[in-house]
Order: structure tokens, then sequence, then C-alpha cells
């Protein structure tokens, strides 16, 4: 049973891949703002996260197939091994994204100054404009930043 779930598993990844529709998207839109999700980092985020998922789970499904061939120390690689590489798989899943989102122009893209505001919005007509604030009194600069995607 672990080797048909770690080989369908396997099979849905590498097929979102291919389709370019990383299966990791619906698992981070639970946790990121609407706001990034048709941004070009986002994607490229997710599509790094389901190439290791998917490399996670054909490698568990090798090690199963191993295993159940009496290849190796049975426990050591049907067991040890495929718990330690999930193991590294969801630290990678939590680290690669936070380290990604600092990595350039501050937080997604999204220019970051000290005292800077949250992301406000205001919806107007079909779209919706977002803005920070910093500073007291009134409107000085708007800066427009457009991302085609």
């Amino acid at each position: 049973a672990d080797i048909i779930a770690s080989l369908m598993l396997s099979v849905i990844a590498w097929s979102s891949l291919i389709v370019n529709k990383p299966f990791t998207k619906q698992y981070a839109k639970q946790s990121v703002a609407k706001e990034y999700w048709q941004t070009k980092r986002f994607h490229q985020i997710n599509t790094h996260l389901t190439l290791l998922w998917a490399c996670c789970f054909s490698l568990m499904a090798l090690l199963g197939i191993l295993s159940l061939l009496d290849i190796g120390k049975r426990e050591w690689v049907g067991e040890i091994l495929p718990i330690l590489i999930i193991v590294i798989a969801l630290w990678l899943s939590l680290w690669y994204p936070e380290k990604m989102r600092q990595k350039k122009n501050g937080d997604w893209g999204v220019i970051t100054l000290p005292r800077l505001s949250d992301l406000h919005k205001l919806e107007c007509m079909s779209s919706t404009i977002s803005y920070r604030t910093i500073g007291h009194g009134s409107v000085v600069v708007l800066l427009l930043v457009f991302e085609l995607v």
C-alpha cells in the first residue's frame, strides 16, 4: 500500500509540473494573501516545492520497491529513510518560501521601508488598488507599480 500511495502521489506531482500547474499552489493559497497568487514569484516557489515533493514521492516509491525486493537492510531502506526524506521535505517546504520572500525586493516584490503601513486595499470599479502609507499629513508621492504576468 505504501508503494502504491507513493507512486500515485509521484504521478500527481510530476503531472502537475508537466501541465505547469504545481499541486502545492492549492495549499499555499491557504496561507498566502490573495494579491500574491498571480505573481511570478508565487508560481516559481510552488514549482520548486512541487519538484521537491515529486522527487520525494518518487524516492519513497523506489525505496519501498527495494525493501519489497529485500535489497539492502529492510529496516533502514523501508522505514528509516522514508521518514527521514519526509522530515527533510517538510523542513524545506517551510524554509524555502520564507527564504525566497526575503531574498529580493522585501516582501514578495512589494517595497518595504521602516514605518511603512500594512497593505491597504481600495476597490475601484472592476479592479483593486493596493497601497501603503508612511508618515502623516497630505499625500506627497504615489508610486504605481504594474506586474505583467
